[in-house]
């Protein structure tokens, strides 16, 4: 039986937890022609474990290493060649340094929305598309336009991340999270000047 037959069986049959998540390279290995297609789930039973998995392999080439250096960039001051160089803070609790590569630490300290967007933000950067597989619990399904709409009733995207939490946590998944800050900001200038 083949490695792609048992990882489809494996797929169709997996309930798919909360923080779960699909990763794959169709545009970039239709762009080269000579990269194979990959589609990668992350499936570990919460997201830091599947976050370190994603890291782990974005890092380590699995993904191609066309964009690395944006990829590296990406991960600011939580990648670092050595556990001493993260703040006291991160080094007091050991458990949220993690080397995912010999001589590669990143740290997980950080907010569930915060991680999401990370790693909305390197799946962008390495030119990846992904899929969350666990629905937002909420009966209203969030396209971009009503995020959007939702969002500029708010003065600046902290008030609407707590004001609408369901509603940003949307957007940090359909990574419109960057274009909305903006647009509260031009929004709020232009209202300045009325």
């Amino acid at each position: 039986m083949s490695e792609q037959l048992i990882k489809l069986i494996k797929k169709v049959q997996n309930k798919f937890g909360e923080d779960s998540f699909e990763i794959s390279n169709y545009s970039l290995a239709a762009a080269l022609l000579e990269t194979g297609v990959i589609k990668e789930v992350y499936n570990e039973g919460d997201l830091t474990k599947n976050y370190v998995s994603f890291t782990t392999d974005l890092l380590s080439g699995k993904y191609g290493d066309e964009f690395i250096e944006e990829i590296i960039e990406c991960f600011g001051e939580s990648l670092k060649t050595s556990e001493k160089d993260f703040k006291d803070s991160y080094r007091k609790k050991p458990s949220s340094i993690k080397e995912i590569i010999p001589g590669v630490f990143i740290h997980t300290s950080m907010s569930k929305i915060l991680m999401e967007s990370m790693i909305v933000s390197l799946v962008n950067k390495a030119r990846l598309h992904i899929k969350f597989h666990s629905k937002i619990k909420t009966p209203q399904q969030w396209t971009k336009e009503l995020i959007k709409a939702t969002a500029l009733k708010y003065k600046t995207i902290s008030e609407f991340s707590k004001s609408e939490p369901d509603a940003y946590r949307a957007a940090v998944r359909h990574g419109i999270k960057p274009e909305l800050a903006m647009d509260i900001k031009i929004r709020k200038n232009q209202n300045y000047k009325k």
